[in-house]
């Protein structure tokens, strides 16, 4: 890797190839840098590329950006818009010198890609904060009063948010996190349809860490507040208003960034975070945004049962598998996880911590599914110390009687 380096850097002659295509220096141009990465784009095209930056190993390197496109591309299933990005190995090669070959990461740029989606992107952290170009929102400022117009402006971004919450992704309504989160817009060509919110990820390895994608739908006051981990919530809407208040802020940014403003920013998302906020903290708003998250919890855990054998059978599995599969509120579901139950073997602790979990998502025929299946498990276990002992008294009366009649 070192060698490849100093090969694109300091080798005016140098070659590089990717994905069949050769180009020299002078045919790319850097766009960006972080502590990890840096971005080179390929004048004229769409292609970007990214290569290490400081990284002194390979194999973390490859690790790390092997890590990115997985999440991203599970995210993407999830139906939630990422930054695309292809896993290529680029060669680099100069006059009397070997060829050396990296793994690196190579996506559309976000000029093109704006143009080509018809978005526009708020990156905060960005030296382009703005990418694309954003809507009249001083003109439909006004709008935002109507409740109606903002769930069409939030109808993608609150099921986004569900499934987030479901499947413990980085969004700052749940999380500190350092860049993983952006905001962008759908543009509709239709002057009378509202631009469409919608989060956007990149660079999520960082804020992912080793987690993985395990799915626990939330309870509705959950979805509300936000995770317990923020100890300072103290409001049962107080995860809504983040959503809300981070809305208003890349708003005021883009109409900031198109022309300069005279008005009073912290007045100005202060006052459209209320208008938003009155709009969607709503049951029945929230709820079919549940019901999506659920649907996608449901697939997802369906294809880990089919990937799970009988010979896989233990009441561990089985706790498991039914504390993501009761907050779904499916009971074919949770009727399928008991094929990994042993009845005979299950502990009282084991059956209670299911029904607390029952007792928490409140759902009637999934309580009495596991009462009927786990009920009288549950009374054996209570039930086996006091018929012990009655039999063990049995023998120790029939034991002194035998000792009683020989003496």
């Amino acid at each position: 890797m070192r060698e490849w380096l100093k090969c694109f850097f300091y080798e005016k002659e140098a070659t590089l190839v990717i994905n069949g295509k050769s180009y020299k220096p002078s045919d790319w141009e850097k766009i960006g840098e972080g502590s990890e990465k840096r971005v080179f784009k390929i004048k004229d095209e769409k292609l970007c590329f990214f290569i290490p930056n400081k990284w002194r190993s390979e194999d973390d390197w490859n690790s790390k950006i092997e890590a990115e496109k997985y999440f991203l591309d599970e995210m993407t299933k999830l139906g939630m818009k990422t930054q695309q990005f292809e896993l290529v190995s680029i060669d680099i090669s100069a006059p009397n010198k070997p060829t050396y070959t990296i793994k690196a990461l190579t996506t559309t740029d976000f000029e093109n890609l704006c143009k080509e989606e018809s978005i526009v992107i708020h990156n905060p952290k960005g030296d382009q904060r703005i990418i694309g170009t954003p809507p009249d929102f001083m003109a439909m400022r006004d709008k935002f009063k109507d409740k109606q117009f903002v769930r069409e402006v939030f109808k993608k971004f609150i099921d986004e948010y569900a499934t987030a919450y479901t499947f413990s992704l980085p969004v700052s309504a749940l999380q500190s996190n350092d860049d993983s989160q952006h905001l962008c817009f759908e543009l509709s060509a239709n002057p009378e349809q509202p631009p469409v919110v919608r989060y956007m990820f990149w660079d999520v390895v960082s804020d992912m860490g080793n987690r993985a994608l395990i799915p626990i739908v939330p309870t509705l006051k959950e979805l509300r507040k936000g995770a317990e981990s923020y100890t300072w919530r103290t409001n049962d809407n107080d995860a809504l208003a983040a959503l809300a208040s981070s809305v208003a802020y890349s708003i005021y940014e883009m109409l900031n960034q198109s022309v300069k403003q005279n008005i009073d920013p912290f007045k100005f998302i202060k006052e459209l975070e209320t208008d938003i906020l009155s709009a969607i903290d709503d049951d029945a708003f929230l709820l079919p945004a549940l019901e999506h998250a659920k649907k996608q919890a449901v697939k997802m855990i369906n294809e880990n049962l089919t990937e799970l054998s009988q010979d896989q059978r233990s009441n561990e599995i089985f706790i498991g598998l039914m504390l993501l599969a009761i907050p779904t509120d499916d009971i074919d579901l949770v009727k399928r996880c008991f094929q990994f139950c042993s009845p005979s073997d299950i502990k009282k602790e084991q059956v209670d911590k299911v029904m607390e979990i029952a007792s928490k998502y409140n759902n009637p025929v999934i309580i009495q599914c596991i009462k009927d299946n786990l009920g009288t498990e549950k009374e054996k276990v209570q039930g086996l110390k006091p018929s012990f002992f009655k039999q063990h008294q049995v023998q120790i009366n029939e034991i002194r009687s035998t000792v009683s009649n020989t003496m």
